[in-house]
């Protein structure tokens, strides 16, 4: 009895090691959508960013790339730290939220402005050893009230895992260049300075740096448009253009107006980008993605000989997924529904009968796309590769990614108005995070129904922009703040989920 006594004992001891493991594990996943407490404050975390002004663009051209100051961006950081990169500003949060002593002063780091020039950010990367990478364009600082229109210069900063200027990168940190790309044509015969811009950045397995973007070729024909084209281009460790990749660095195509969000893809990489239209009434297809290998030649076992036009979205944002497959989310669009609605009404003579009535209804919609690494529609999500997500209540969705499981995250804001005066239409903006099954349906057991809600206290107002999976699983999602409870009145936000089991 003793013998059996003490086996019992033993059974039912290893039986609760068993059980509190698993209830150790179940606690570390978290209940999905949970806000991960160990981030920040209540899984939350801010930093101001001063307010960026690059003036007034003068005369409107549709150019290949963007003059609009004030973008953040946000990356992940080897050893689970994050990066919130601005203009001016940089900032490095350990993993537990905490600004990073060791990364510039007490966790920030002030951007110089270019001499003579205005810096506008487009883009962000952290590399392997931990160095931040900035990209986008440089444009002159107006000699009077009216900055020029078109002059502008590729430019990538680099910083050590410090975050002091990298001087092992282009001059003390800084390359601006035009790639060689020249000015553009104008009446008369060129114009008085290139017109390059960066849009976006990768960094590949051997920390070399890959961008893309858009110059200007003329602006002789044209009274607000202009012809250009799209590039990608790989810089080596110093900084120069690296002639095993493209045409001497760069690979530019002569069809593509500009070329987008660039992901690594398949041995090489996939960007997004728009054809057309040029100012010479020549038109490529509107949007479409374009891949390249990994020395930046086309990569034509990708979709119709690298290229892939998309008809049925006009994305505005674009990930690869860790199962290679690619995700679009589409703009905003709308559509009517109607509904019948059953009505008591009463004649002249005060007769009463029912009537039935069709009722419509505005619906705000975006649409997600999910491709194979083929290009093809991928018929596991949503049966057609595509489907229409309702928007949150006076918001919209902004970006998504996935994970290794094939879920997919979208993130935007859901407006609320500050007042039930009907001529008071200020909103309040809080983040929105969704999850949406392998299949294409949202995740129930995520959150509520599927999206979670995330505010950031008193009358602060925040928009999500970005959202990233760390290598933990964990969902970062980033976008900007306005809150009195930062000395700027703004900055950047940054909210941490727990995916679940």
């Amino acid at each position: 009895m003793k013998r059996v006594g003490k086996t019992t004992i033993c059974v039912v001891s290893l039986i609760c090691v068993i059980a509190a493991a698993l209830a150790g594990t179940a606690t570390a996943a978290g209940t999905a959508g949970q806000r991960d407490t160990s981030f920040g404050k209540g899984g939350k975390v801010t930093v101001g960013f001063p307010s960026e002004s690059a003036g007034s663009s003068g005369p409107q051209y549709e150019l290949p790339f963007e003059f609009t100051p004030g973008n953040q961006k946000m990356a992940l950081a080897p050893g689970g730290k994050v990066v919130v990169a601005g203009a001016q500003k940089v900032a490095r949060f350990l993993e537990d939220g905490k600004l990073d002593p060791t990364f510039g002063e007490n966790g920030v780091v002030r951007v110089a402005r270019p001499t003579g020039g205005v810096f506008v950010l487009s883009g962000t990367a952290v590399d392997s050893l931990g160095r931040v990478i900035l990209v986008g364009l440089t444009r002159p600082l107006p000699t009077n009230s009216t900055p020029d229109p078109v002059i502008s210069s590729a430019t990538v900063m680099r910083f050590t895992a410090a975050g002091k200027p990298d001087p092992t990168f282009g001059t003390d940190g800084v390359l601006i260049t035009d790639f060689g790309l020249g000015d553009p044509a104008a009446p008369g015969g060129t114009y008085t300075g290139p017109s390059v811009g960066l849009r976006s950045v990768t960094v590949d397995s051997q920390n070399r740096i890959i961008v893309s973007g858009g110059y200007v070729t003329e602006l002789s024909k044209c009274a607000s448009s202009v012809n250009s084209r799209g590039f990608v281009a790989r810089l080596t460790q110093s900084g120069s253009l690296d002639p095993s990749f493209g045409a001497g660095g760069i690979r530019a195509l002569d069809t593509i107006a500009s070329l987008g969000r660039i992901a690594p893809f398949s041995g090489g990489y996939l960007t997004a980008g728009t054809g057309g239209p040029f100012c010479t009434a020549a038109e490529g297809p509107a949007q479409l993605l374009t891949a390249f290998t990994g020395d930046g030649n086309l990569n034509s076992s990708f979709a119709s000989f690298s290229f892939r036009t998309l008809k049925n979205v006009t994305p505005i944002a674009m990930t690869v997924t860790p199962t290679n497959k690619i995700l679009l989310l589409g703009q905003q669009q709308h559509e009517t529904v109607y509904h019948k609605v059953k009505k008591v009404v009463e004649n002249k003579k005060g007769e009463k009968k029912k009537v039935t009535r069709r009722v419509g209804k505005r619906i705000e919609y975006q649409v997600v796309v999910r491709l194979l690494p083929s290009g093809a529609f991928d018929p596991g999500f949503s049966r057609i590769g595509s489907a229409k997500y309702v928007d949150p209540k006076n918001g919209s969705f902004s970006d998504l990614t996935g994970n290794a499981g094939d879920r997919t995250y979208l993130v935007g804001n859901f407006g609320k108005r500050v007042s039930p005066s009907p001529n008071n239409h200020i909103l309040r903006r809080t983040f929105v995070l969704g999850c949406l099954n392998p299949k294409g349906t949202y995740n129930r057991a995520f959150g509520r129904r599927g999206k979670v809600r995330t505010g950031f206290g008193g009358p602060s107002s925040a928009l999500a922009t970005q959202v990233l999976v760390d290598g933990k699983g964990r969902i970062l999602v980033g976008g900007s703040v306005v809150t009195p409870e930062l000395p700027s009145g703004g900055g950047f936000a940054i909210a941490r989920y727990l995916p679940g089991s």
